[in-house]
């Protein structure tokens, strides 16, 4: 990658550009491999590991049944964030109200999909279609997404969509119009009535808006007030329906996510939060850190985006229990690190490629082997 041009990485990116961006053969032949690993990973995944029923895969299809008129079961905690069980609801119509399988199905999907997703936002940040292959196939091959994301959890979802939140604070640093703010927006309160983890997207959305150059005063508040409005409009009538249906509401969801955290107290060490952090990205972190050491060679713009980023990630830890799966919000941060460490100090296209198999070898064994191996840390 050129670094006297590392400016104009973002120079020319809008949301205009990406059908164009999908006709370019490269680009067809990137994604078609990534799809195809995809489809290995997917494979190995659900047909050698074991599927895990949780409690809360077992409440998000219960809450399914019920918006489907098959239940009487009520989560109200679900139906704050809708998205998930209407989505599991309108698979079961096309298998048979199997909403089991249902709820698998539409995880495979959004697992393409995160794909897709991952290879549009590391190839916006970098302009580099080398980059964008290396960085998707490193975030979909990791052991949150292996593990909990192609399992019956809702988080693949919102995973996903806090990624193309992130894509469109990217495209609005370059092209700070209000347009872009409505878009980014929608697909942050989207994602937040999926899962909560857009919120942090939405933060840093809010902090990008405050350092964009080139905007005065008013159009900063303007920015922050689209951004707000829609997100509390959106997002406040979804809670307010729930809340006069049922009484129930993000405090008191908030009051049983403190009882989980004081039941969980054992594990909110920096022993057992070391380990879910590592397993976010395994051995990936080795060139994310060689990455955070070449941060000084990035553009302004990709400097502030990072640093932006960064501050709201830290609210993980404020959750309630400890795991690969709530730490993953790191995992998109981590991966624009380690694609910048592998383009900046490793120089041959066949070494980069080796490297991240070597990692994805990594993931695939502590999917297999993590009980193992969590011993003999």
């Amino acid at each position: 990658m050129n670094r006297a041009n590392a400016y104009d990485i973002l120079a020319d990116i809008s949301m205009d550009t990406f059908a164009s961006l999908f006709r370019a053969p490269g680009t067809r032949f990137s994604l078609g491999v990534l799809f195809l690993l995809a489809s290995v990973f997917a494979f190995v995944r659900l047909t050698f590991v074991p599927l895990v029923l949780s409690t809360d895969g077992d409440t998000y299809m219960q809450t399914a049944q019920y918006l489907a008129g098959e239940g009487d079961a009520t989560y109200p905690e679900r139906l704050l964030k809708p998205l998930g069980p209407l989505s599991i609801a309108l698979f079961a119509t096309f298998f048979d109200h199997d909403y089991y399988f249902s709820f698998l199905v539409l995880n495979v999907l959004l697992y393409f999909l995160f794909g897709v997703v991952a290879w549009l936002f590391v190839r916006t940040f970098f302009r580099d279609d080398r980059a964008a292959f290396l960085g998707a196939l490193l975030l979909i091959s990791s052991y949150p997404v292996l593990k909990y994301g192609l399992d019956t959890y809702t988080d693949l979802g919102s995973w996903m969509l806090s990624v193309a939140a992130l894509l469109g604070v990217i495209v609005y640093v370059q092209t700070p119009t209000r347009r872009n703010v409505v878009l980014t927006a929608l697909v942050i309160v989207v994602g937040l009535l999926w899962k909560e983890y857009s919120l942090l997207a939405g933060a840093t959305f809010g902090l990008v808006i405050l350092t964009q150059q080139g905007l005065t005063a008013r159009e900063r508040l303007l920015h922050l007030g689209i951004l707000g409005g829609i997100v509390m409009v959106v997002f406040g009538a979804a809670q307010y329906a729930v809340y006069t249906q049922f009484h129930f509401s993000y405090l008191d969801w908030y009051r049983i996510g403190a009882r989980g955290t004081n039941a969980a107290i054992s594990e909110h060490n920096l022993w057992f939060m070391g380990k879910s952090m590592f397993a976010v990205f395994l051995l990936g972190w080795i060139p994310a850190l060689f990455g955070l050491r070449a941060f000084p060679s990035l553009s302004t713009p990709q400097r502030r985006i990072l640093l932006c980023v960064a501050p709201p990630l830290f609210v993980a830890f404020l959750w309630g229990y400890v795991s690969s799966r709530l730490y993953f919000v790191f995992a998109p941060t981590l991966v624009l690190l380690a694609a910048h460490g592998l383009l900046t100090y490793i120089k041959s296209k066949r070494y980069q490629v080796i490297t991240v198999l070597i990692i994805v070898f990594g993931n695939v064994a502590w999917l297999f082997w993590s009980d193992t191996f969590r011993h003999l840390l």
